[in-house]
């Protein structure tokens, strides 16, 4: 201890004296185990025990200075923990793919974690690539680097953002398909569920349930909607590959109230899927 700062590592304690840092002299003390990147946070001097120009955990170099956060959502609270200073190679991508994990796996927790973890996610990956660009270290070892582990996609904290690709993908896909009965025209195959004003259009060549033969503009005055423009248009099919016989109309009025259309549709009296766009349809 001292009057006055000997070095830009002292701390001064509530007596007002200045200390050095406290670091291990037996490198078994502060092993791998005892030195998770967290725990040394927010103690006085511990950003760079070793100085600027050595890594903060095992003291070897090259260095890059960096910080890393993580986040754990809570619904209401979070619980954060964010790690700075000058780290090797070996001990900086510990930190980064620990740290990322976490972000990916229980930082979206939360309202405002879900705002705030895309930002720690993009801050972590960029100080990664810092490190990732150090040389392999040429200081001799204090003690032992943290072990980089596995890389992140090979871990399950990735489960969670590949389901929620997947997800997004499929809704995507999905809603792409829906059509207001409106818009409906000639020729569309569509799913048998419409439901809304909506309906799922496939294509012609895939299984489906309907094809549209023909569009009614502006029923309004028509009052209930009737099956007979749809029988009119029904009559004129040449469907050569099934007898008319096996076809059964379907109609239904469009969600549009300002010009209400009637959509006249075929399907298999049998509701078996159909394959292929009718002839003349």
């Amino acid at each position: 201890m001292s009057d006055a700062q000997r070095d830009p590592s002292w701390w001064q304690a509530s007596d007002g004296l200045w200390y050095p840092p406290q670091i291990p002299t037996e490198p078994s003390a502060w092993g791998p185990e005892n030195r998770d990147p967290g725990a040394m946070e927010n103690q006085p001097g511990s950003s760079a025990p070793f100085g600027a120009d050595l890594c903060r955990f095992c003291g070897r170099g090259p260095v890059a200075t960096v910080k890393f956060a993580k986040q754990v959502g809570m619904i209401i609270v979070r619980n954060n923990t964010t790690v700075s200073g000058p780290m090797c190679r070996e001990c900086g991508l510990s930190t980064a793919r620990s740290f990322q994990a976490t972000n990916l796996w229980a930082g979206w927790w939360g309202l405002i974690s879900l705002v705030v973890n895309p930002f720690k996610i993009l801050g972590n990956f960029m100080n990664s690539r810092k490190v990732k660009r150090l040389s392999p270290p040429v200081e001799p070892s204090k003690l032992a680097p943290l072990s980089p582990g596995r890389p992140l996609w090979q871990r399950p904290a990735m489960a969670l953002p590949v389901a929620f690709v997947i997800l997004l993908g499929w809704t995507i896909y999905q809603t792409s398909s829906l059509k207001r009965t409106a818009d409906l025209v000639v020729g569309e195959c569509i799913s048998s569920r419409v439901a809304g004003g909506v309906a799922r259009t496939m294509d012609c060549r895939d299984p489906h349930d309907m094809e549209v033969i023909g569009v009614v503009d502006d029923v309004s005055k028509m009052g209930e909607p009737t099956q007979g423009p749809c029988d009119a248009l029904a009559s004129e099919l040449r469907v050569p590959e099934m007898p008319l016989e096996d076809l059964q109309i379907v109609y239904f009025q469009s969600s549009d109230k300002s010009q209400p259309k009637l959509i006249c549709a075929v399907r298999r009296f049998d509701k078996q899927p159909m394959t292929g766009p009718l002839s003349g349809g």
